[in-house]
């Protein structure tokens, strides 16, 4: 039990500590009894830890994420070279050993060609730059989330509903949702059906990945009939029928890297899962980021009710979708951008 016990105590860990980073501006995270308590642990944290290390830990943060760099681009490919290698020297033997008729390799090069080929494009494309020639932009202003006669302080341009400035990008983008750090460029209407196609690959990849992984542990343990066998214990010197718990804890010892690779791609399953979810939520209901974390401020604060005097409002702004057109048009508009018209404010709004 202590390794089930440990190997579950690490997933968990490691699940909390990336939910907690990609929330991590969340307000909730920021604000009452939970943002006091992130800041007196993060005080702590620095107290302890010596000042050279604060300093050099807050210039390699300051510098791979608050500025333009290849950083997490990089990562991210030797992450992908590390997985496939453990595939083709660990996992592929056994494959072949087992099942040498069938054909393990087609389909996971072209999961593998189709996400770097989307990867590529979501970094080198075009987010949406807005300039002089097209800053009046495609949208009708709502009036609540974006006000028309706004200019940008630093790009002294027009700003056209929807866009947002960029600060690492150094640009106003049509359409913003997000600057991402692993794509190195923004998220916004001239690259964002790269984006999710990049998501909605790379999700199944690594559900294929986690599938390969536990496929050749469930092949091993049938063709040497581990389950079959028995083991002395330590203590009364017996021998025993094996459990599923002294299988993990030798197949972990006998094939560290497809065990540690099953469960972590298992978990990022379900994180990539949730966020490839929600991105393709804001596809269909023609939304952004940058729009749902405005509504979110919004709704946290009584600007809005002191601007309208009318606090139903604050209430409606937990479903306000302004440029929502339902399904089939919002997702035209992600596919097809230049068929998008002034004025393309949904009739609810």
């Amino acid at each position: 039990m202590e390794f089930i016990t440990l190997f579950v105590l690490y997933i968990l860990i490691f699940n909390l500590m990336v939910l907690l980073y990609i929330c991590r501006n969340h307000p909730i995270l920021n604000t009452g009894v939970i943002g006091k308590l992130r800041e007196n642990i993060m005080q702590v944290i620095w107290y302890i830890l010596p000042r050279p290390v604060v300093s050099l830990s807050n210039e390699v943060v300051n510098y791979v994420f608050n500025t333009r760099n290849h950083v997490m681009q990089i990562i991210f490919m030797m992450l992908v070279l590390l997985i496939h290698a453990i595939w083709i020297l660990d996992i592929l033997p056994v494959l072949y050993l087992v099942e040498p008729n069938y054909n393990h390799t087609t389909f996971i090069m072209f999961l593998c060609m189709c996400n770097f080929l989307c990867f590529y494009k979501s970094c080198c494309t075009n987010a949406g730059e807005v300039t002089p020639s097209n800053q009046e932009g495609s949208y009708r202003y709502d009036g609540i989330l974006y006000k028309a006669g706004n200019e940008c302080s630093t790009c002294k341009l027009n700003k056209p509903a929807r866009s947002k400035h960029c600060s690492l990008c150094n640009m106003c983008v049509h359409r913003f949702d997000h600057h991402c750090v692993w794509t190195n460029n923004c998220v916004g209407g001239g690259n964002v059906v790269y984006f999710n196609l990049f998501l909605i690959t790379l999700v199944v990849m690594c559900v294929n990945g986690a599938y390969c992984c536990f496929n050749s542990l469930y092949l091993i343990t049938d063709f040497l009939k581990l389950m079959e066998t028995s083991y002395e214990d330590m203590v009364t010197g017996e021998l025993k029928p094996v459990t599923i718990t002294i299988l993990a804890q030798h197949l972990f010892m006998e094939y560290p890297r497809i065990v540690f690779l099953a469960f972590s791609l298992s978990v990022l399953d379900v994180l990539l899962g949730m966020f490839t979810i929600y991105h393709i939520f804001l596809l269909a209901t023609n939304q952004t980021t940058n729009e749902r974390y405005k509504i979110g401020r919004l709704v946290m604060t009584d600007n809005i009710v002191e601007e309208n005097g009318n606090r139903k409002l604050q209430k409606k702004l937990m479903t306000y979708r302004p440029y929502d057109k339902g399904i089939l048009n919002n997702f035209k508009q992600v596919l097809f951008p230049w068929t998008v018209k002034k004025g393309s404010t949904s009739k609810k709004s």
